[in-house]
């Protein structure tokens, strides 16, 4: 029997990987992970449960610099 949630949301911190969340799908983790990263300032990867592999890294988004008015 498959597993309902397949693929686990992680926050990487310095000293250890902070649980977040899981999806089914692997496009619904990285989504989730691009948004958290992006509101959040820190790094996320996703696991897949059924051999604990890496199977994506997300960074926040790169701020582009306003230009200014004048």
């Amino acid at each position: 029997m498959p597993h309902e949630h397949e693929f686990g949301l992680f926050q990487d911190d310095e000293d250890r990987s902070i649980w977040r969340g899981s999806f089914a799908n692997l496009d619904g983790a990285k989504r989730k992970a691009q948004q958290f990263a992006d509101e959040e300032g820190h790094e996320f990867f996703v696991r897949r449960f059924e051999d604990y592999s890496e199977v994506a890294r997300l960074f926040p988004s790169r701020v582009k610099p306003q230009a200014s008015p004048g």
